[in-house]
């Protein structure tokens, strides 16, 4: 066999290696999904709906009950953190501000680049207008999107929407703890 033959068996083996990977990687991610769905620990969503803000209408709660639930949350499933902003998330606590509640996703404890994070405020002027319903407005505030991971990828897509999928759903489901008539509207970004 002459060498281009082999430069160019090596170069076939190389790219179909690289197929089957990329196809397995495909294979387990749909899998994955197709679990946490039938789990209901996510549900089925529009493609961009880390762009939206949603709003999470309920019979009249307190900040206290609403901390104390959000306190019981298990976030090891999307390895998320709740913190003040400004601050420098610690692993877990239930500290808010007046303006609401903190979610950080991030790659390690210390890291200081977020993966995505969130904000989950409650709503006063929807309050005004019903004072015996509580309304509170989740979105996505930034995440770390394909591109600034992979610079040979062209997409601005975030690198983890199925943990975002993730918090959403805990959080919609806390609501419908508090009421089981709850209201779920979404106000696209």
């Amino acid at each position: 066999m002459s060498d281009s033959t082999i430069i160019w068996l090596i170069v076939i083996g190389v790219v179909g290696l690289i197929v089957v990977v990329a196809v397995l990687t495909e294979i387990a991610r749909r899998k994955a999904k197709k679990a946490l769905l039938e789990s209901g620990q996510i549900i089925e969503r529009d493609k961009k709906f880390y762009r939206n803000s949603e709003y999470l209408t309920c019979r009249k709660v307190t900040r206290e009950e609403v901390t104390e639930l959000i306190k019981k949350l298990d976030f090891n499933l999307v390895q998320c953190h709740l913190y003040n902003r400004g601050a420098i998330p610690s692993q877990l606590s239930a500290k808010t501000t007046s303006a609401g509640y903190y979610f950080c996703l991030r790659t390690g404890d210390s890291s200081l680049n977020p993966v995505f994070e969130a904000e989950l405020a409650e709503m006063q002027e929807a309050y005004d207008k019903d004072p015996e319903k509580t309304t509170y407005r989740f979105r996505i505030t930034s995440y770390k999107s394909i591109n600034e991971v992979n610079e040979n990828v062209n997409s601005n897509d975030p690198i983890d929407v199925l943990s975002m999928n993730i918090l959403l759903t805990m959080l919609e489901k806390m609501f419908f703890e508090f009421d089981n008539t709850a209201q779920v509207n979404v106000e696209a970004g």
